[in-house]
């Protein structure tokens, strides 16, 4: 019966512990990831991070890779040899080696680019069942990977394929081979420490040298389910419930194991059961098992914190530790997923965590330091970790105010302020709480009688500001030291509405916002007024911040934020920021600056925390820790920590110092063609190339990603596309791009990211592709078709070119046979017409002279047929040099030209100069060109010896360019061109060299000659001489 007693009491005890603990504080700021979220199966028993930054996850159903943004598993389809899968490593050459149930399962790195269903290598070493069920792996300097299985250690070398194990019998394993090996550790000396389950913690020295330290518990000797080196240098250990810190005696040769004292714990960590443990950049301990506790550093000993269920894990046993690069504790359970415990993540307090109401009206401290909340009609203090609710009884008939922000507090003197329709004033009992009545109530039926107290300020004299908010607002302070109301009329309650915010700055003047916007400077008794004509942002004034640099900031409901870098000025300048620069939203609620000097930026869409010098904005959300994204005031601690209140409840950051963030890497996470996915690399490569698109393909998506988990560290992208975008697109947080209808071509896509502080990645990812034309503009259809037409239109070129040749031989022949015609006619003229005519011309003349004496009208015929005899001859001598074949020569022409010049001159006794080419300038004309020029000379000069009487003629032929150009000018009598009619002459001459399509002008002026000008266009460059003939 006692013993039945005894144990009811026990485990009332327990549940009693239990239930402290699940509600005993703040939630931590975790993020769970679980199958809803693409993880293979919610038992983590491993994480890992790799040089790609890439988390690897060990679960009972394969591995999963996380990007920051989604899950790809492998599991047996792709070759895994067991779905339970314990450890995970990469090695230095890039391969990765995962620890499961039936063997050593190896994931090269080219595996990634070939099939999915056989992705893995499987290694299994002799020594039966537990000896192929893996836990742990390490590699050491050289390469090989040591391996802790249930059946002891292995040294496994992946040299070559088949690779080679081999059993370190010195850890010692039962008659049925069983022998787990927990843990494994290669400190930075290059010694491996091996933490058995039951054979205690052993050390193999680089010099082969092992040693062993037996750790005893209360079942007898234990091993170490965990080992880590800490920054410095020390080897820690988890086993039989404790703690241990180990140290190696070197003259003795042997490992000394020394338990940690922890102290001021409210829950011992020793039935923790601790399976894991990690060092945290700050130099905490975490242990995970049972529940997951931090040890921070206290002197040589730790204190100490346990968190569970109602801190915020999804579940309390905890199987396993991993801080990322960005500082962030990565847990991983038995079934609740994984979580992501944020480093400079929010803790949250909600109405579980004793607030009265998560709705957070205002934040501040008392005068002892103690943080005070007011949500729920209460003032919840801080006590510990958790909050307790103090509700000040109100008079009869009075209700708590409806403000928010600068509303009930505890001022410099101890008093409470409490807002209601009227104002009330407590002072404090003993313990610092409001006491049970007020000793002072101040009405404002004068100044507002229908309306309550909306905004309270103390300022640095103690005095206390108030707002009421109603149709007829008014501004009053209480002046601590008459106990009187001063109200100030200068404040229209129909232009400004009412003081909706207040803040002093270092100089003493006070800074009043109002509900319609606007802001007042009140200094020297004097009220200033600034608006959005004065480069203020619009809307309702919600809160005024001082910052350390006395600049002074103001969140509009609208507008963003403005600041004002010189308060002291008469007129101060404005700067406005919106979300045009990087905020998360245009409304803006409250601000807090902490040590680095950051301002934080509470808004309707989160938390921008703002690098004043440099502009960096950084984001936060739910997605960090907040519990809503609406932040309704903000306060920041005596101790550094910032105090957010929100609609659903209170979150608290301690903000640290910024670790060195490197440029965001960038890498391709998918392409698609016309909605199908290629083939890709599934370690997302930086390049991709030699895709190509069909014609009728060409809409194209490109997807792309940057890896970090830096708390409020969201990744912006820009990309741009060779040959149609010029410049790079505005960053923004899509990570994806769609391109349709591009022409055909070659196409190179390259795309960038950019963290808070505007750096970006080192080297762009590219995806190098070209989209095909359609087949008819392909080279082989063009060729084919080049081919196909070529073949009739060479055809056609031949037999053109036969026809061609053939109709120049018989126009040869037919010149040539004219040629042969024309020399016959010319020597038949010469021979038969012109002796004929010559023996007529004599015969003439002789009998002329016989008949001498003889009567006029018989010797004037004779003498008439004579002269008709010899022009005939010279007439026949024109036509024969005309029609002579061998006469067709520019030389000839100017032979011809030149006597007949002499003949004419030399018998009248006229000077004349002949300019022709010289002999090297000779060229063939035809035999109508030749004769139409020669006459139209002939006609000139005939003309010159019979009307001009000129003394000086002068004789001008000349080849230009492409004409022949022949002038003859005298210097006779002449005449006036426009008062005599043209005779047959000069109508002769013009009709001519129209005939060759030449250009003819004649000028005279009386008593100063003549001169007729010949241009004849020649169809050839000049200087040149074949057997074509000029016409």
């Amino acid at each position: 019966m006692l013993s039945k007693i005894l144990n009811q009491l026990i485990l009332l005890c327990l549940i009693l512990v239990s239930s402290t603990w699940i509600a005993s504080a703040e939630r931590l700021p975790i993020k769970t990831y679980t199958i809803a979220d693409g993880l293979a199966r919610n038992d983590v028993g491993c994480i890992k991070q790799d040089s790609h930054g890439f988390l690897w996850f060990c679960t009972g159903e394969g591995i999963s890779r996380f990007d920051g943004y989604s899950f790809i598993n492998y599991g047996t389809n792709a070759g895994l040899s067991s779905r339970n899968t314990n450890d995970l490593i990469e090695s230095r050459n890039g391969d990765y080696f995962v620890a499961t149930n039936d063997g050593l399962s190896r994931l090269s790195s080219s595996s990634f680019t070939g099939s999915a269903e056989k992705m893995f290598q499987v290694y299994r070493p002799e020594g039966g069942v537990f000896a192929r069920s893996f836990n742990v792996l390490v590699e050491d300097r050289s390469g090989n990977i040591f391996c802790g299985t249930n059946g002891g250690l292995y040294r496994f070398e992946p040299g070559n394929e088949a690779g080679k194990f081999t059993r370190l019998d010195w850890i010692p394993v039962d008659e049925r081979g069983w022998g787990p090996v927990a843990s494994l550790l290669l400190d930075r000396q290059g010694r491996l420490w091996i933490g058995t389950a039951t054979n205690g913690i052993w050390l193999l020295r680089p010099d082969g040298t092992v040693s062993r330290c037996a750790i005893t518990g209360e079942s007898g000797v234990s091993g170490a389910t965990a080992l880590v080196q800490d920054h410095n240098g020390n080897i820690w250990a988890s086993g039989a419930g404790n703690l241990y810190r180990m140290s190696e005696v070197p003259a003795a040769g042997a490992v000394v194991a020394q338990m940690v004292k922890v102290r001021n714990t409210d829950r011992a960590y020793t039935n923790l059961h601790a399976r894991v443990l990690v060092e945290t950049p700050d130099g905490h301990i975490w242990l995970g098992g049972n529940g997951l506790v931090e040890l921070e550093p206290a002197g040589p000993d730790f204190e100490q914190r346990l968190y569970g269920i109602g801190e915020g894990l999804s579940d309390s046993q905890i199987l396993t530790l991993f801080p990322d690069r960005d500082g962030n504790l990565w847990l991983g359970s038995e079934s609740g997923g994984a979580m992501k415990l944020a480093r400079n993540g929010f803790s949250t307090y909600r109405e579980a965590d004793g607030l009265a109401s998560g709705r957070i009206a205002a934040i501040f401290e008392r005068v002892t330091g103690d943080l005070c909340v007011v949500s729920g009609n209460a003032f919840n203090l801080l006590k510990g970790r958790r909050f307790e609710a103090l509700r000040p009884r109100l008079p009869a008939g009075m209700t708590y105010g409806w403000g928010w922000n600068q509303i009930s507090f505890q001022d410099q003197s101890s008093d409470w302020w409490i807002t209601s329709g009227s104002l009330l004033r407590f002072g404090s009992k003993p313990g610092g709480e409001p006491a049970t009545t007020p000793k002072a109530v101040y009405e404002f039926e004068d100044a507002a009688p229908h309306g309550g107290v909306f905004r309270l300020f103390e300022d640095s004299k103690g005095d206390i500001w108030i707002s009421t908010f109603s149709s007829t607002a008014v501004l009053a302070r209480w002046e601590r030291a008459s106990n009187q109301i001063i109200r100030y009329r200068e404040v229209d309650p129909e232009k400004n509405g009412a003081p909706s915010a207040f803040r002093e700055d270092r100089n003493g003047a006070l800074w009043i916002g109002f509900y319609q916007g606007g802001v007042a400077r009140y200094r020297d008794g004097h009220f200033t007024f600034f608006g959005q004509a004065d480069g203020l942002g619009g809307g309702f004034i919600r809160d005024i911040y001082v910052d350390r640099e006395d600049r002074i900031w103001i969140a509009t409901a609208l507008g963003g934020l403005s600041r004002i870098d010189n308060p002291a000025a008469e007129r101060p300048s404005f700067v406005t920021l919106t979300s045009a620069d990087g905020l998360a939203s245009n409304q803006v609620t409250c601000f807090v600056e902490d040590s680095q000097g950051n301002i934080f930026i509470g808004t309707g869409r989160g938390l921008d925390r703002l690098d004043p010098t440099t502009n960096s904005i950084r984001h936060y959300t739910t997605a960090e820790g907040l519990p809503d994204d609406f932040i309704n005031v903000a306060f920041a601690a005596r101790n550094g920590a910032l105090w957010f209140g929100t609609l659903r409840g209170l979150a608290r950051l301690i903000p640290r110092p910024d670790s060195t963030i490197d440029p965001p890497p960038i890498l391709i996470g998918g392409i698609r063609v016309a909605g199908v996915g290629r083939p890709l690399n599934q370690m997302a490569p930086v390049d991709v190339a030699d895709i190509e698109i069909g014609p009728n393909q060409n809409q194209l998506q490109i997807d792309f990603f940057s890896i970090g988990f830096t708390p409020g560290e969201t990744a912006r992208y820009q990309y741009r596309l060779d040959g149609v975008d010029q410049d790079w697109s505005v960053p923004g947080s899509e990570r994806s791009v769609n391109y349709a209808q591009l022409t055909s071509g070659k196409y190179r896509f390259m795309v960038r990211a950019l963290n808070s502080e505007g750096a970006v990645s080192r080297t762009p990812a590219t995806v190098s592709f070209r989209i095909l034309p359609p087949f008819w503009r392909r080279w082989w259809f063009v060729t084919a078709i080049l081919l196909l037409c070529s073949v009739p239109l060479l055809s056609f070129l031949y037999y053109r070119d036969v026809r061609r040749q053939e109709q120049r031989r018989a126009r040869e022949e037919r010149f040539r046979e004219l040629e042969r015609v024309r020399q016959r006619i010319a020597s038949d003229l010469h021979d038969d017409l012109g002796s004929s005519l010559t023996q007529i011309s004599l015969w003439s003349e002789v009998v002329q002279q016989r008949l001498h004496h003889e009567s006029e009208a018989v010797t004037k015929p004779l003498a008439l047929i004579a002269t008709s005899s010899r022009e005939l001859i010279d007439t026949m001598s024109d036509i024969v040099w005309a029609i002579n074949p061998q006469k067709d020569h520019l030389s000839d022409l100017v032979q011809r030209m030149r006597g007949l010049a002499s003949d004419l001159f030399a018998a009248s006794g006229t000077q004349f100069t002949f300019n022709a080419p010289p002999a090297g300038q000779d060229l063939l004309l035809g035999a109508n060109l030749r004769r139409e020029i020669f006459l139209i000379l002939k006609e000139t000069l005939n003309n010159i010896v019979r009307h001009a009487a000129a003394q000086r003629v002068r004789i001008d032929l000349r080849v230009d360019q492409r004409q022949l150009f022949l002038q003859v000018s005298d210097n006779g009598k002449g005449f006036n061109v426009a008062d005599e009619k043209e005779g047959h002459g000069l109508l002769s001459m013009k009709s001519r060299s129209r005939d060759i399509g030449a250009k003819f002008e004649f000028t005279s002026v009386a008593g100063e000659g003549s001169t007729v000008t010949l241009r004849v266009p020649l169809r050839q460059p000049t200087g040149l001489q074949d057997s074509s003939r000029w016409s």
